[in-house]
């Protein structure tokens, strides 16, 4: 098959369309929303960084991997393979955990009223509805492959 079929809609495009819907029809796909939570993390962590360093208790290296390990698990996410979706629910759960941990912490050290408490609560928040949409992903992705959810 040759780049021009799939750039003038040849046997390759409407394979990859044919598959899409499949996907689409076959189980509930939200990959694409949790990419925009894990980038919308990010960038909240990449604002906030320069402002709260000195209140983080992690040396700031961890934060930056942090932020570029959920670049590239936003990056990989895909419908095609599970295991983009289980890595998916690994990171939005662990990080919906510790924001949250440190959310609890700030409120009690700093107040509510601190850019600590609301940056941790803003990114716990985040990644909760991350860790819901990554769920549904799995779920469904782990139904169809145990093929209960093919379409008869």
């Amino acid at each position: 098959m040759s780049r021009v079929d799939v750039e003038i809609g040849g046997p390759a495009d409407d394979f990859t369309k044919k598959t899409r819907e499949e996907i689409a029809l076959a189980y509930h796909y939200y990959g694409d929303r949790v990419r925009k939570l894990f980038l919308l993390g990010a960038l909240i962590m990449v604002a906030g960084l320069p402002f709260l360093y000195d209140v983080i208790p992690l040396p700031v290296p961890f934060s930056i991997l942090a932020i570029f390990i959920l670049l590239a698990a936003a990056g990989l996410t895909n419908p095609q393979q599970v295991l983009t979706s289980a890595v998916n629910v690994a990171l939005a759960v662990l990080a919906t955990g510790a924001f949250e941990y440190y959310a609890v912490y700030a409120s009690q050290n700093f107040g509510v009223w601190s850019l600590f408490f609301w940056a941790n609560e803003a990114l716990a928040v985040n990644f909760l509805f991350a860790s819901y949409y990554g769920i549904k992903t799995l779920r469904g992705a782990l139904v169809l492959e145990n093929g209960k959810g093919e379409k008869k």
